[in-house]
């Protein structure tokens, strides 16, 4: 890996908000501990599935399918891309957030 591709890696998991992207997808909710609650975006067959997400760590973790992970490998797994195409779809937000009419 480079050091550029390590520097967009760690602007990635610092700047994009894991609750926001988990959002666009699912009904989250708070639980009063700082935890995320929702239904996992993965494709559970018994509909089971429940997601928690620490938005301050930025790690997830589904207790019915044991993926989990950071921002990038959310990406990865709900819009089913390579870690090098999800890194480059999150670059790309954050570009766009810094180019738009208040960035």
């Amino acid at each position: 890996m480079t050091t550029t591709t390590q520097t967009a890696i760690d602007a990635i998991r610092e700047r994009v908000d894991l609750g926001d992207l988990i959002s666009e997808i699912v009904l989250i909710t708070e639980d009063g501990d700082g935890c995320l609650v929702g239904a996992c975006p993965l494709r559970h067959g018994d509909g089971d599935g429940v997601i928690i997400a620490r938005a301050a760590s930025g790690v997830w973790y589904c207790r019915t399918c044991g993926n989990g992970g950071d921002v990038i490998a959310f990406v990865q797994r709900t819009r089913n891309m390579s870690r090098r195409a999800a890194i480059a779809h999150l670059w790309g937000r954050l570009i766009d957030a810094s180019t738009g009419p208040h960035g």
